[in-house]
């Protein structure tokens, strides 16, 4: 490149960077540059290839060596006519902290088992408010680690339950009643725990051997589960820590009350069994390579948290570095669908994965892929009063640069938009209306 071709290209970027400090309108600062020799051409491109897809399984455990930070269980039943039905049961271990020392004149009041609210809920709350139900289950068998796989358990893992609960909880979904709710055991059943601890049963002795401390507690007792009833209508996190999921011995001795707790135990071994029964348009997604096109489901793609669906778009691939024409910007717009009663939450951001024929979730789609701190982001974007003109923008200048100066793909040029953390959380995005993007050009004059 020439000298004066050079600095042609500086002046065109100062006068556009002056002109986008005081208008963000790219479309019009073309028309307001006074040497129209030099102008900023905008390309408007609808994406035509929408589809959903869902994701066949995904990690909900922390793993052998802690890889995953599970702070959070999930339990509870929702059901949509967008998303299906989706049930959650969280499955865990609870194990003494220390070898219980209690005198054998102790006298046992009563079991509890506590839950602590996380503070998030998703559901009909507000219009079809009912009670949730849950039942409390002993597992039959301690849930066997992968050691080939890192110890992971997925959403799909079994939850192998006793045929009898050993307790029902029932509330409505409001904060206050949830923070007071709490399994009551039986009485015959807290008895025969507490006995073996006050007479050192060898259930509660450490084992040297093993560097699970209470091994051989966590094989006579074997973990708990959540289920929740076929009438619910809600998902609920819960706290998984030791301070908030555990269970509670009251008993006294003479006039002293007293409390001996098993906490919540082994994260490794603690997991969600999370299944989505796909409804309407999306019941022939069977297989992670299924899809539904954006015109097959009814003009609308769904992303959402903890049911595995994911939205898939083709992107257009651009044109070579043409003369005298530099990319300055490409912008990703979708527009989601809104509801006067939001029983499901729309997330802040979307994240962008790159992806195969096979929808597989290749990693994040980055706009320099040199630099994995470039993630492309979609961000909520406000424009004004009127929520119908709300859209998600993704910035893909970097990305799109370096596609223009590469040869052409080979393959299909797509990806995969989530909800951020979607092994978290039951946030949804639902797109009604193709997404456009925009490539804005740089076009100067030798």
């Amino acid at each position: 490149m020439t000298n004066k071709r050079l600095m042609r290209l500086f002046i065109l970027f100062g006068v556009f960077f002056a002109f986008y400090s005081c208008n963000n309108n790219l479309s019009t600062i073309g028309q307001d540059m006074i040497n129209n020799t030099n102008h900023i051409e905008l390309q408007t491109i609808q994406i035509e290839e929408v589809s959903t897809i869902k994701i066949d399984s995904f990690i909900t455990s922390t793993g052998i060596y802690y890889n995953n930070d599970i702070n959070k269980l999930f339990m509870g039943k929702f059901e949509d006519e967008y998303s299906g039905t989706t049930q959650a049961i969280p499955c865990f271990q609870i194990a003494p902290v220390y070898q219980p020392n209690i005198n054998a004149a102790a006298v046992l009041d009563s079991v509890t088992f506590n839950f602590t609210y996380a503070g998030e809920m998703w559901g009909d709350t507000l219009t079809d408010l009912r009670i949730q139900e849950f039942q409390l289950f002993q597992l039959n068998s301690l849930p066997e680690l992968d050691y080939d796989e890192s110890g992971y358990f997925y959403n799909t893992a079994p939850v192998n339950i006793q045929s009898t609960p050993l307790s029902t909880v029932v509330f409505y979904p409001k904060t206050a009643n949830i923070k007071n709710a709490y399994f009551k055991l039986s009485h015959e059943f807290g008895e025969e725990l507490f006995d073996k601890m006050k007479y050192r049963d060898p259930i509660f002795q450490k084992s040297a051997e093993n560097p699970i401390p209470f091994i051989n507690f966590l094989n006579y007792f074997k973990g708990l589960a959540i289920v929740p009833a076929e009438s619910n209508n809600c998902m609920m996190a819960i706290r998984a820590s030791s301070d908030s999921l555990y269970m509670k011995f009251h008993y006294h001795e003479g006039n002293v009350q007293s409390s001996i707790s098993l906490p919540l135990s082994q994260p490794e071994y603690m997991y969600n069994r999370i299944v989505t029964e796909p409804t309407g348009p999306f019941t022939s997604l069977q297989e992670q390579q299924d899809l539904v096109s954006f015109e097959e489901a009814g003009d609308i793609a769904l992303a959402q948290g903890l049911s595995g669906y994911m939205v898939k778009l083709t992107l257009p691939a651009p044109p070579l570095n043409r003369p005298y024409t530099t990319i300055i910007k490409a912008e990703l717009s979708i527009k989601s669908k809104t509801f006067v009663d939001n029983i499901i939450n729309n997330p802040q951001q979307v994240f962008v994965y790159q992806t195969n024929k096979i929808n597989e979730v290749k990693g994040f789609l980055l706009n320099n892929p040199n630099n994995s701190n470039t993630s492309i982001i979609g961000k909520y974007t406000q424009y004004d009063a009127n929520r119908d003109n709300d859209r998600y923008v993704f910035d893909m200048t970097g990305y799109f640069q370096y596609l223009s100066a590469t040869p052409p793909l080979q393959e299909k040029n797509e990806i995969l938009l989530s909800i951020p953390y979607w092994t978290s959380s039951f946030d949804r995005l639902i797109i009604d209306e193709l997404p456009l993007l925009k490539i804005y050009y740089a076009i100067y004059k030798e």
